[in-house]
């Protein structure tokens, strides 16, 4: 059975729908035992998960899952929802009609996975796990980190997780035209001053319209600078203790700096509005001296990457893009899975060796072949004969991101060139102020989004206002009076709270 959702229903049709649509786990021909299945019967399973692809319609056409199907001896029917997923995933709750597995979305259910758990709507895995998951136990107990990201603070084992084993250095930073530096005399920025140094080059001496540009619309979700002020964007923690970035003094020193370079024109003008197509024509016009990302292979061949910049040269930064062991994309079973044990079994196979090489490399001969001992993917993935990029291959030959053993360097798209610059990025940061994946509580949760909703679109507002001038810098204190009188500091308390579980698990 396949279902793909072609538009959003209204809801209550959509209820009436999923009424009889999910039927749980079924057995069905007799074939021989393959993989982890123990018994001769194939088994079908459902599996809620969002996809798209610019190549193939479900993941049922992923060639992993073919072949995942010939050695485990289960298939599965893929549901993908379109438009909005949040959305979809909430009315099969609502429904109480579900497929045996969703991922992505699992931990959206209202209170979180552990009240999934108390309410009998997902399974309880931690005794299963010890049972019939050993490599997934092996690769979990492979590090105490591992173990905190993987498990609830009630002590649930609620999901098989998209795990990395080892450290990924930042996968994004900010890039500068090492051309235009050579030209002008002038070295790679590595801190703030000579950053300033270098965009105002750009600008008198190259003529560059926009010396400075990025994608978020300057709420520098990833600190690329304001990490410089030794503060995060949002929450951070300084010794275990949280904090929030935009009522820290230093949030001011920040905003200063940047309205300061507004005004001189070194920051986009129209950062707040610009999409990403006007940015990529900025960039390949050669209007742009430091930006995030490009896909100008021209611009691209002449740029570098420039490490998180600090206020002191030689200073360690503390706060940056961090990436975590547990990358997501947890899956969950559901109660409505009649033979949870198997399918246990089968998540436990994407942990194995095997299942390491099948999900992070395809299938070998095909998207990959090996040398000298190592795996190389082949030009269908690298230089597709119909013109599909890396990405849309990763979607059909190989698994780019799910519950599996992950290797993040199994991208066709890494090369030398990429590990270089993620390496600079790395090169002055120890991102310990960043806060871990923490969870709240059912009724934390409530009172946190209550609280942030406002107290969020109000900082990104005010922000963009004080950086562009059209509210003075000496309005700050009063912003930071409005913060607290929204509730900042008991959103704080929760995330403390919280974030004290987190490190007693």
């Amino acid at each position: 059975m396949y279902v793909k959702f072609k538009r959003m229903l209204p809801a209550i049709l959509i209820v009436s729908i999923f009424a009889g649509l999910f039927t749980g786990c079924t057995r069905s021909g007799k074939e021989k035992e393959t993989g982890t299945n123990t018994e001769d019967e194939k088994i079908t399973i459902t599996y809620f998960v969002q996809f798209s692809s610019n190549v193939i319609q479900s993941l049922e056409e992923n060639e992993v899952y073919k072949e995942l199907e010939k050695r485990t001896n289960i298939h599965v029917d893929f549901l993908h929802p379109s438009g909005d997923t949040n959305q979809a995933f909430q009315l099969l709750i609502a429904s109480n009609d579900l497929p045996d597995v969703i991922e992505l979305v699992a931990d959206r259910y209202p209170g979180g996975p552990d009240k999934a758990i108390a309410d009998g709507v997902y399974y309880r895995l931690n005794e299963m796990i010890d049972k019939y998951a050993p490599n997934y136990k092996k690769v979990r107990e492979s590090s105490p980190e591992i173990q905190r990201q993987t498990i609830t603070d009630d002590g649930n084992i609620w999901a098989f997780a998209s795990i990395q084993t080892d450290y990924e250095e930042p996968w994004t930073g900010l890039q500068i035209r090492k051309d235009w530096l050579d030209e002008l005399g002038l070295p790679i920025p590595t801190t703030i001053d000579e950053l300033y140094i270098a965009l105002t080059a750009f600008k008198n001496q190259k003529g560059a319209e926009v010396p400075m540009t990025w994608w978020d619309s300057w709420q520098d979700k990833f600190g690329f600078l304001i990490g410089a002020w030794d503060i995060g964007p949002e929450f951070f923690k300084v010794d275990e203790k949280v904090k929030y970035g935009p009522i820290e003094p230093a949030y001011k020193d920040y905003l200063i700096t940047m309205n300061k370079w507004y005004k001189e024109g070194l920051i986009d003008p129209e950062f707040f509005s610009r999409n990403g197509d006007g940015r990529a024509t900025l960039i390949a016009n050669n209007e742009v001296g430091v930006f995030n990302s490009t896909s100008d292979k021209a611009v691209a061949a002449v740029s570098r990457a420039m490490p998180y910049v600090t206020l002191v040269k030689g200073d360690t930064r503390r706060y940056g893009l961090k990436n975590f062991f547990n990358k997501g994309n947890e899956a969950a079973i559901t109660t409505k899975c009649k033979y949870p044990e198997e399918v246990v079994k089968w998540f436990d196979y994407h942990y194995s060796d095997e299942g390491f090489m099948l999900f992070n490399y395809g299938i070998e001969g095909v998207s990959y072949t090996m040398q000298d001992g190592k795996p190389v993917f082949t030009d269908l993935m690298l230089n597709n004969p119909d013109g599909y990029s890396p990405s849309d291959m990763s979607w059909v030959y190989k698994v780019h991101v799910g519950p599996y053993l992950r290797d993040w360097r199994a991208f066709p798209g890494i090369d030398d060139a990429y590990l270089e610059r993620s390496h600079v990025w790395g090169s002055t940061m120890d991102p310990i102020y960043n806060m871990p994946p923490i969870t709240l509580k059912a009724e934390e949760g409530t009172e946190f989004s209550t609280i942030m909703s406002e107290v969020k679109t109000y900082v990104d507002e005010m922000t963009t206002k004080f950086i562009i001038g059209e509210v003075p810098l000496e309005n700050y204190p009063q912003f930071v009076e409005n913060i607290k009188k929204m509730g900042i500091d008991r959103a704080i308390d929760l995330q403390q709270q919280a974030l004290d579980r987190y490190n007693n698990r």
